[in-house]
């Protein structure tokens, strides 16, 4: 424990009847951060930490290997959205901090990260065992099942990408060799001529008859 360490960590604490709310730096995600500068061989050496943990591990003691702590004050805050606005992100109060898993820091949360944390099944209804549980690097985790299933579908795709297109006309008949015929200069498919004139040769044999062309 160092004395002079622990006077400017209070220098930049306000205790409160519920918080000792940091009034220092605080870092893009809403904790507080304190740099600490040390001598080295080449000079000073700057190490930011961040406040909360800084503050235990000076009061309480080290904080054992693989544990986070958790803040107990924002989970009984049923008022607090949470994220990086929520206000107890800044409390450094060592009797409302808790070293426990990530996991389980996670789950007493009151947000829509804990709220997915507590899910026991994905969305699409896979539940969530160990073997079927795939833990991202950056947090989070995610369904084994699902991931093989986009996997496939997205070979799928792949495959189908690669088989040569075959042309069709505007109605979905193919351009083979045998269905394809030239009328000034462009491409034209034989199916459809032929549905048209099934379709217009009542009218067209009356309007023969009319013009005189058929006796």
């Amino acid at each position: 424990m160092s004395t002079a360490l622990i006077d400017k960590l209070f220098d930049r604490i306000r205790k409160t009847d519920a918080c000792w709310e940091w009034t220092g730096t605080v870092n893009g995600e809403g904790y507080g951060s304190f740099t600490l500068y040390t001598p080295g061989g080449k000079g000073e050496h700057r190490a930011t930490h961040a406040a909360h943990r800084l503050v235990y591990t000076e009061l309480v003691g080290p904080i054992p290997d693989g544990l986070t702590l958790d803040h107990l004050c924002h989970n009984v805050d049923s008022g607090c959205a949470g994220g990086r606005q929520c206000r107890h992100r800044r409390c450094v109060n060592p009797e409302h901090l808790e070293p426990v898993a990530f996991e389980v820091n996670v789950s007493r949360g009151l947000g829509p990260t804990a709220d997915n944390a507590r899910k026991t099944r994905c969305v699409s209804g896979h539940e969530f065992t160990p073997e079927n549980t795939y833990v991202r690097p950056e947090g989070g985790r995610e369904c084994r099942e699902c991931i093989r299933t986009r996997n496939r579908q997205r070979k799928s795709a792949l495959r189908a990408a690669a088989q040569p297109r075959i042309p069709r006309c505007r109605r979905g008949h193919e351009f083979t060799p045998e269905n394809t015929m030239r009328s000034a200069g462009r491409r034209r498919c034989k199916a459809c001529r032929d549905a048209w004139w099934m379709k217009n040769r009542d009218r067209l044999a009356v309007a023969d008859v009319e013009s005189g062309a058929i006796a």
